[in-house]
């Protein structure tokens, strides 16, 4: 009975041994599978899926929020950052996305909306350029449609840890943690691209500490929103293409100031030179 035990054991601890072993080889055979990360590859996803994307689900504008005067571009600004993420989840599953060959920004038209509120149901047009790192070629992606609705109806009272962090990584790209090609922050810092490259951190924590605290609330959708950074550590991120911008990684502290709100959000991102505005 002990030997039937035995060679029970045995083959369960074979059976299972092996299914992972083919679960794992699965996941890299269907990434192998996806079409490569090129010019063509993505003008042709376009081609194929369409041009038209929406959201609905939770965000982080407020129902009771003070309104920065001066500033409602930042709220578009939010949606180019959602639309992205968006974007980048469908291509994924037809291209290499984890290649670090591109990058992306979404670019939605202005609108004559002073303030964008929860519950209400939004239709924008706007594009979306890439940048092929190898050879600095550019595509834009012209005539897309986005259609939003935040359907959490959250006012100050309501902004926890997760709605920082969902601020930060919508509005600058802070707390994307994320070193793929489509999730990059961009600064369009070219002054960093000499001391990244020679590893100068003093001069690049400065720069970037300067970059990220404004004098005014300017890059704040909301007062309740404001914010000090502090950059904890910086070093030079390889990404292969490392031609005429840099990359780097970022650790990062930021402390929100309004008195209703007072958190501490810890984060990292990646952050690249090169400049991608529309």
């Amino acid at each position: 009975m002990k030997k039937i035990l035995s060679i029970l054991a045995a083959l369960t601890l074979s059976t299972t041994s092996t299914l992972s072993v083919v679960a794992c080889e699965s996941g890299e055979n269907k990434y192998a599978k996806l079409k490569d990360l090129t010019d063509e590859n993505v003008v042709e996803f376009f081609d194929e899926f369409g041009k038209e994307f929406s959201y609905q689900g939770d965000f982080i504008f407020l129902n009771d929020g003070e309104v920065v005067m001066d500033n409602n571009h930042e709220f578009i600004h939010t949606l180019d950052n959602l639309f992205l993420r968006i974007i980048n989840d469908e291509m994924n599953k037809k291209l290499k996305m984890k290649e670090t060959n591109y990058i992306a920004n979404v670019f939605i038209d202005g609108s004559n909306e002073d303030e964008i509120k929860p519950l209400q149901k939004y239709e924008f047009t706007g594009s979306m350029k890439f940048m092929n790192l190898e050879t600095g070629n550019i595509i834009k992606i012209q005539n897309i449609k986005f259609d939003f609705e935040q359907t959490n109806n959250i006012g100050v009272k309501d902004i926890f840890q997760k709605v920082l962090k969902d601020f930060l990584d919508y509005s600058f790209n802070y707390a994307s943690d994320n070193d793929e090609s489509l999730t990059w922050a961009r600064f369009d810092a070219f002054p960093m691209v000499k001391p990244i490259m020679e590893g100068n951190l003093e001069e690049c924590i400065e720069y970037m500490e300067y970059y990220m605290n404004p004098v005014t609330y300017k890059g704040s959708i909301y007062k309740e929103y404001s914010f000090k950074a502090t950059v904890n550590s910086m070093k030079r991120y390889d990404t292969g293409y490392n031609k005429n911008q840099e990359f780097a990684k970022v650790e990062a502290e930021f402390q929100f100031t309004d008195p209703k709100v007072s958190k501490i959000i810890n984060s990292n991102f990646v952050m690249c030179t090169s400049d991608l505005s529309k």
